[in-house]
């Protein structure tokens, strides 16, 4: 039987790296996690602010904000008149919940290394959209603009040296359920580079967002999720916005409901469970990607972000 190919819970769209098996062994496994993570963001990372009022402030550094590229800048925003940390006021656009500002540990010491360490940081209040951007919102997006995401545009041979004629062709990234247990050290035995995959075929050529409007949208990459943004009037989250929302009020838990492992019994999120990559339990009841909406928000800010 052939390995079930698609977007599973951490889908990604990462066309900048990986157009060829011969450009493995350039490709480091930070610089992958780095570029898979610009092409997740959307689905996993990525919900809208109707404005930027967050002053990162860590321990006594000025305050920062993460640029799109990794760098740092400094950030001195003022507040809206009429808008505050404590009176949030009325959302300009439906579907957003306030996100009340707080200092909280950024960061785990028990992940991923680039996570380390654990330090103290700021962020002001700020509205937030409840659900992931969907197939059907985007594809609104699109309409309006004639927008053309990453996945879907010409690559330049020039761009990737060595890389095979025939893979110099619009495409993503897809997960690929093994059959067996494999090495996790290499993430080439479950990602595979798929030609004409994009939004529109998320689990690649042939397929279509029929039956899965309400899914959110996936292959688009950073620059992608901005011009959507703009669109929309919106800004992106920062990294600590985000994970001050993520956390939904609960203080250095592994997950969004607390430390305990609840896949098994009540699943609260769309994850693996079973052996990576080859044993879904299925569990959650979804072998990929679930609607928006499907499982319950967090405590503080009714914001769902277990997809």
């Amino acid at each position: 039987m052939p390995p079930a190919c698609g977007p599973q819970t951490w889908d990604a769209a990462s066309v900048e790296a990986c157009q060829s098996p011969s450009l493995q062994d350039n490709l480091s496994k930070d610089g992958f996690r780095a570029d898979a993570i610009r092409g997740l963001t959307f689905f996993a990372s990525v919900f809208l602010l109707s404005r930027r009022s967050a002053v990162i402030k860590m321990l006594d550094l000025p305050p920062v904000v993460r640029h799109d590229d990794g760098d740092m800048m400094t950030s001195q925003i003022p507040e809206e008149p009429g808008q505050t940390t404590d009176t949030p006021g009325i959302p300009r656009y439906p579907g957003m919940v306030w996100i009340p500002g707080g200092t909280f540990g950024m960061g785990s010491e028990d992940f991923y290394p680039e996570e380390r360490p654990v330090h103290r940081v700021s962020v002001d209040g700020f509205w937030m959209d409840s659900n992931q951007v969907t197939n059907e919102k985007f594809a609104q997006f699109v309409e309006a603009t004639g927008y053309t995401t990453l996945a879907e545009r010409p690559l330049n041979p020039a761009d990737f040296p060595g890389a095979p004629p025939e893979n110099l062709v619009p495409g993503s990234m897809l997960f690929c359920k093994t059959t067996r247990p494999v090495d996790l050290r290499n993430y080439f035995n479950w990602w595979v580079w798929a030609p004409e995959t994009n939004w529109r075929h998320p689990l690649g050529p042939g397929t279509s967002l029929e039956d899965r409007l309400q899914h959110p949208v996936v292959h688009v990459s950073y620059e992608d999720a901005e011009a959507f943004a703009k669109w929309a009037e919106k800004e992106l989250p920062t990294e600590a916005e985000w994970e001050f929302a993520a956390r939904g009020g609960l203080e250095g838990k592994k997950y969004t409901w607390g430390d305990e492992d609840c896949s098994a019994d009540k699943p609260m999120a769309n994850s693996w469970q079973g052996e990576f990559p080859w044993q879904n339990l299925l569990h959650d009841g979804y072998e990929g990607v679930s609607p928006v909406g499907s499982f319950p928000p967090n405590g503080m800010s009714r914001v769902s972000l277990t997809k």
